[in-house]
């Protein structure tokens, strides 16, 4: 088969791949109980959350993030636990999981919100809050069963949700009911209603411009609304990438020795679901995959014009180095 014909094969079966996973980008604000099924904690999110693993080899630290969109609000839980793996040789500050985790992980939340901080018991563990323009979290001391947790409410300045629902929710019994939340949702889903995304299934822009229009312009905004009074008069509210999970690496790749970047153009729904994705620049043996399966996940606040959610398409670049 000539090597042009393959390319143009591969290309084909990547965007299939990156077009049959926007069927559903909504699900209805419905509270439930879910269950974090790498310890007793339960919480309740309005949707289906998607998940994304961390760790931090040095500190003996590995966990999960779990958010959620819903009515303009990201909403978002953060498991810390002691890892498996013993620290490795090669780091030069080596720190068991334990309060001096709970120190450092109060301390960097306190550099990046500023000092309007509170500290309580709640249920014989130690609560402390920290809050900003746009962001209000609550760090769990759960150490005497292993964890450390942090529920945080994600939101514009103009806006002041009701947390309450969310971080008094959280539940420590083993034996909680819920809905075990296992690997997660596949994307972040967001809020009801007709939005149109322009790059999946002809579907046109609300601003009247064609897919095709917009290919070229990987910034442009596709969805907008302009005051008919005062045309000129536009104010933006730049969209707010809250979580951007890192993809991970194949066998297949690494054992090839295959590093570089993947650049995607994903659009960012006005409702605060990810829409569909489209490879720009590629890397083999799984890898656009991989990004693609990554920024599914992305949770974000919806870009605004004159105070209205609007749909945007950018670009994002995942880079992947073996070094």
């Amino acid at each position: 088969m000539p090597k042009i014909l393959v390319v143009s094969v591969l290309l084909f079966l990547i965007n299939s791949f990156a077009f049959a996973q926007t069927e559903n980008y909504s699900a209805p604000v419905n509270w439930q109980r879910y269950k974090i099924s790498e310890s007793a904690a339960s919480v309740l999110f309005p949707k289906p959350p998607v998940k994304l693993n961390i760790s931090n080899s040095c500190e003996e630290r590995e966990g999960s993030v779990y958010s959620a969109y819903a009515e303009e609000v990201v909403y978002k839980l953060v498991a810390h636990s002691k890892s498996k793996e013993k620290i490795p040789k090669y780091c030069t500050e080596k720190i068991k999981f334990g309060e001096k985790t709970l120190s450092r992980i109060i301390q960097q939340t306190k550099q990046r919100l500023g000092d309007d901080e509170t500290a309580f018991t709640q249920s014989e563990r130690k609560i402390t809050k920290f809050s900003s323009e746009t962001e209000t979290i609550w760090i769990f001391d759960d150490l005497k069963n292993g964890g450390i947790y942090e529920l945080s409410i994600h939101h514009r300045s103009d806006k002041k949700p009701d947390g309450s629902r969310f971080v008094e929710s959280i539940d420590f019994k083993r034996d909680a009911d819920g809905i075990e939340i296992g690997s997660g949702a596949l994307r972040t889903l967001g809020d009801p209603g007709e939005v149109k995304d322009p790059f999946s299934g002809g579907v046109g822009s609300d601003s009247g411009q064609s897919a095709d229009a917009n290919k070229n312009q990987p910034e442009s905004l596709v969805s907008q609304k302009t005051d008919s009074t005062n045309p000129a008069k536009v104010e933006t509210q730049p969209l707010a990438i809250v979580t951007k999970p890192k993809p991970g690496y194949t066998d297949g790749a690494r054992n090839a020795d295959v590093q570089g970047s993947v650049t995607l153009r994903v659009v960012f729904l006005a409702n605060g679901g990810i829409g569909s994705i489209s490879p720009v620049k590629t890397l083999p043996l799984g890898l656009t995959e991989q990004a693609i399966a990554a920024a599914m996940k992305i949770a974000f606040l919806p870009q605004k014009r004159n105070g209205v959610p609007v749909t945007v398409v950018k670009t994002i670049e995942y880079k992947f180095s073996i070094y």
